[in-house]
């Protein structure tokens, strides 16, 4: 609730964004739920509040995925879907959408993102994109979109 609240004062923002940073830090978790994949990492409510609401905080969602343990932090991958909801699929937009499917390891298949990949113009985004990861990583990143159908429609 408080970090629902605060946005409603842009003039905080900053002082969020300051606090996201700091709060951050590897292999630590809120501890409102035992430790496990709903964990989530300090500052993770201030990131999805600030990344939900403009694209300028793509940096700190960048930041935000670099410190994530990908094994026991998976409650991110609502964000995300968030995230994909949102922004929809453009340059700036799809490499964060992209990079969030590589810092968990989730079971879940992104349709609203496999949705906005029947757009020919989105489809090649993301193959253009895909040069920027090594090949285990493009896999991962499309069965996330289409599971194993992916080959299928990639071609």
């Amino acid at each position: 609730r408080f970090f629902r609240r605060i946005l409603d004062f842009p003039e905080l923002y900053d002082k969020l964004e300051i606090y996201a940073k700091t709060a951050m830090k590897e292999f630590e978790w809120y501890q409102d739920v035992e430790a496990g994949e709903k964990s989530l990492l300090p500052g993770s409510y201030a990131v999805f509040a600030l990344g939900l609401y403009d694209e300028k905080y793509f940096p700190l969602i960048k930041e935000y995925y670099s410190k994530l343990d990908d094994e026991h932090q998976l409650a991110h991958q609502y964000f995300i879907t968030a995230l994909i909801d949102k922004y929809g699929v453009s340059e700036k937009s799809l490499p964060i959408f992209l990079d969030g499917f590589l810092s968990g390891q989730f079971d879940k298949v992104f349709k609203n993102l496999a949705k906005l990949m029947e757009d020919e113009e989105n489809k090649k985004l993301l193959i253009k994109e895909l040069e920027n990861y090594d090949k285990y990583e493009r896999q991962n990143i499309l069965y996330s979109i289409w599971r194993e159908k992916w080959k299928q429609m990639i071609n």
